[in-house]
């Protein structure tokens, strides 16, 4: 390999820290705030062991199908607990909602699902992107 004409493509990278100083989108709810609840939709409804899970964190919990009700109701945040993300509703994944309970945890307040902490902690980074383009759509999402 000729080292002095070598031709190193210019790339692109991103790093995310799930324990970075943006807290915008994983707040902690404070545990006196009366004002969320959990709802526990579909199939998740019917689990007991989840419920009493949810009863932990000594706020209301209420239940539905698809969470309709409850979904454009400004009177309190809901925090959906779902087996099936979808949307960019307030939602957990019952791995998350079992996991913040045994860690004793507070309720998380983030703008995205959280299926499970498996990540919390972890450093991602995004190489080899020749495109900006590219990396920023990945990014967003």
């Amino acid at each position: 390999m000729d080292e002095v004409n070598a031709h190193i493509q210019p790339q692109s990278s991103v790093c995310s820290d799930s324990n970075g100083e943006d807290n915008s989108r994983n707040d902690v709810l404070p545990s006196t705030d009366l004002d969320v609840r959990l709802c526990l939709l579909g199939n998740l409804r019917t689990n007991s062991n989840l419920c009493s899970v949810g009863e932990t964190f000594g706020v209301p919990i209420v239940s539905s199908e698809d969470g309709n009700e409850y979904a454009q109701d400004d009177s309190c945040t809901t925090i959906f607990v779902l087996e099936n993300f979808e949307g960019n509703a307030t939602s957990l994944g019952p791995p998350a909602l079992q996991q913040l309970a045994l860690k004793k945890e507070k309720l998380p307040n983030n703008t995205r699902p959280l299926f499970n902490l498996a990540m919390t902690g972890v450093v991602v980074c995004f190489t080899g992107f020749r495109n900006k383009d590219e990396l920023n759509i990945i990014k967003s999402n």
